[in-house]
């Protein structure tokens, strides 16, 4: 019998938000460089609540079975490399879209800025390997351990925004619970972990490769003149190839998922259980784990951002 309820998986989530808060904290008094600092950020505040948690919930079953560290052929390894890069124009673009309808980002939410501090090798290893493993790890593959008696879409969902909100950034909480979706997806496609490990670190080092580009590039001056309006044609044009663009990547990745449901033909057991009601109640009450912290959360942000 599974130990992880979907009571004890929101608490499990609220008792890891805390300790990463604290740690973070506690890591930036030290003010260590930045190159340390994300290091220091999977292997001290996510590497220990992952090797915890999997030891106390995972009871008779082997760490294998727990996390679902199931084997994958190559192929299904290839495709899980293949789709992110595939659907990183859409969970950037729509990221991008929100950002665009907030206030001036702060410089303490500029992901990019933080990351150009970043020797490119740690920042393959600490901001793409490393949260690709561990993370991965933490959220589909013990807490969704809690989400096994509900349904395969409100898992991945519930997931996925436990997992946006984790990045403590509204500037960047859009594309992890996008692309949370479709690493829940690859994981109830192929029954692995793995699959979704291959795909978040290759996500991740698509931005490090990006931002490392990005930083060869000379910014422009202030005093560079700002470009003349485009003609609205201009702009209907350049949305119309936004969607397609847009289109095509979805296709394609509706496309390779199919491949992997023949390649893997023993997807993740969804259970169908019948709740007591007062099961249910503890359950509902078990939201103000998660509510706690996102509150708590979105009240900072809106104080640091009056603050810039």
């Amino acid at each position: 019998m599974n130990p992880l309820t979907f009571r004890k998986a929101n608490l499990t989530y609220f008792l890891f938000f805390l300790y990463f808060i604290a740690g973070s904290v506690g890591i930036s008094v030290l003010n260590p460089s930045m190159n340390l600092y994300v290091l220091l950020n999977e292997l001290i505040l996510v590497a220990p609540p992952v090797i915890f948690f999997t030891w106390k919930y995972k009871r008779k079953q082997s760490i294998q079975s727990f996390l679902r560290l199931n084997p994958i052929g190559w192929k299904t390894a290839l495709v899980s490399m293949i789709i992110p890069i595939v659907m990183y124009p859409v969970i950037a673009g729509l990221n991008a879209c929100v950002i665009s309808m907030l206030p001036s980002m702060p410089k303490t939410f500029d992901n990019v800025n933080l990351m150009q501090q970043l020797n490119f090798c740690i920042g393959l290893l600490g901001v793409g390997i490393l949260p690709g493993i561990l993370e991965e790890a933490m959220f589909r593959g013990i807490l969704i351990r809690g989400m096994q008696h509900k349904s395969k879409r409100f898992a991945i969902v519930y997931i996925a925004f436990l997992f946006g909100m984790f990045h403590m950034n509204p500037y960047n909480f859009v594309a992890p619970f996008l692309l949370g979706i479709l690493l829940g997806y690859l994981l109830y496609t192929t029954n692995s972990i793995i699959p979704g490990m291959i795909a978040h670190a290759t996500n991740n080092t698509i931005a490090v490769i990006g931002v490392a580009l990005l930083g060869n590039v000379q910014k422009p001056t202030q005093s560079t003149p700002m470009p003349s309006s485009m003609p609205p044609s201009v702009i209907v044009f350049a949305v119309i190839m936004v969607l397609l663009l847009f289109a095509f990547s979805i296709w394609v990745t509706r496309f390779l998922f199919k491949k992997l449901k023949k390649w893997n033909p023993q997807p993740l057991i969804e259970y169908e259980v019948i709740e007591e009601e007062k099961e249910k109640r503890k359950n509902r009450w078990s939201y103000l784990y998660v509510s706690v912290p996102f509150v708590c959360y979105f009240l900072s942000i809106l104080f640091l951002t009056k603050l810039t």
